[in-house]
């Protein structure tokens, strides 16, 4: 379901990028940044008011992917795990016949720090910033992601000088499901039947036809057949390179969700997407800054849509690792061809 929701997604995505985008090549990649960063900035700034209003801070440091508690207590030496006020939070989670909400037992849970707080024998929790979990979310996820759309942009715009169908491009992406289904056996143990072999094997042709597409030159252009070919190849060779990235992307998100290293995949697409498009918008910025011709209304419209549909597929897709096999899960992905 995830699988499929995420093709339909990113086909709708690549259909909108490659209009216009993808032409700019390294600078159209980063059009579909403002947006998905406004959306994921407000997302953000809604669950710390939500927070802020249930514990007082706007932060939740017991629930947070980039904060670990580290304090114990001064008399005992012991974890605060063992304080009080934690005893009485997990009786509160714990009691099946409390009747009790959720709010209500936070509310009960503040009230016993308060309570225990002048105490000289129970020190307050401390945190310290998490930064393995920041280079994860923005080396291994974020990074790739950008590095990946590139070549895309890429691939989209040589396969225009090419004459190629641009619509064949994403079909070339279906790769995906070949590199994942290796490197996830090799590095998980991850099977897959045979069926499901096959149907990812049959997707290597695809691959071989495209490069031998025969070219027609245009009589009114200065690009000859040999040109075109020169493109075609660049276009096929940017579309297979591109999963490579994302296959790393895959893999390191695997290990972090077997690791229980963030508290939900949920969180670690989203703080990925949010740290992918925060880089894409200072680069447009950037962008804007230099280019005194301007920027189209309806490039940046495109563009938005673009990124948009893109934070959707991100999330449905960390949602298919989780609960699938990785390999058909990205063939699944690749009915993105057929939008």
């Amino acid at each position: 379901m995830y699988a499929m929701l995420s093709g339909l997604t990113f086909g709708l995505g690549n259909t909108v990028f490659g209009l216009n985008c993808s032409q700019l090549g390294f600078w159209g990649s980063t059009y579909p940044g403002p947006i998905a960063c406004l959306i994921l900035l407000v997302n953000r700034m809604v669950q710390m008011c939500q927070n802020k209003s249930k514990t007082g801070s706007f932060i939740a440091y017991d629930n947070s992917n980039y904060w670990t508690k580290v304090e114990v207590s001064a008399e005992t030496g012991g974890s605060d795990l063992d304080s009080p006020a934690m005893h009485h939070r997990r009786r509160l989670s714990t009691d099946t016949n409390s009747s009790k909400n959720d709010d209500e037992n936070d509310n009960d849970y503040l009230a016993v720090l308060s309570s225990v707080g002048n105490d000289s024998n129970i020190e307050q929790p401390t945190y310290v910033f998490n930064y393995r979990n920041l280079i994860i979310a923005s080396l291994t996820q974020a990074m790739p992601s950008l590095c990946g759309l590139v070549l895309v942009a890429y691939a989209f715009k040589f396969a225009l000088m090419a004459g190629m169908n641009q619509g064949c491009i994403p079909s070339l992406f279906s790769v995906t499901s070949i590199y994942i289904a290796i490197l996830f056996y090799f590095a998980f143990g991850e099977v897959i039947s045979k069926p499901k072999i096959v149907g990812i094997a049959m997707m290597i042709p695809c691959v071989i036809l495209l490069s031998l597409d025969k070219k027609v030159a245009d009589e009114e252009s200065d690009v000859t057949v040999h040109d075109m070919q020169i493109y075609g190849g660049i276009a096929v060779l940017f579309a297979v390179l591109a999963p490579l990235f994302w296959t790393t992307k895959a893999y390191f998100a695997r290990k972090s969700i077997e690791a229980k290293l963030f508290i939900t995949t949920k969180d670690l697409a989203l703080d990925s997407a949010l740290f992918h498009s925060s880089i894409q918008s200072v680069l447009f910025c950037i962008y804007l800054w230099f280019n005194s011709e301007g920027v189209s209304f309806s490039h940046f419209l495109q563009g938005q849509l673009t990124g948009a549909f893109f934070l959707m597929g991100g999330i449905f897709l960390m949602k298919g690792i989780e609960t699938g096999p990785g390999g058909p899960v990205n063939a699944l992905m690749s009915t993105q061809i057929i939008y």
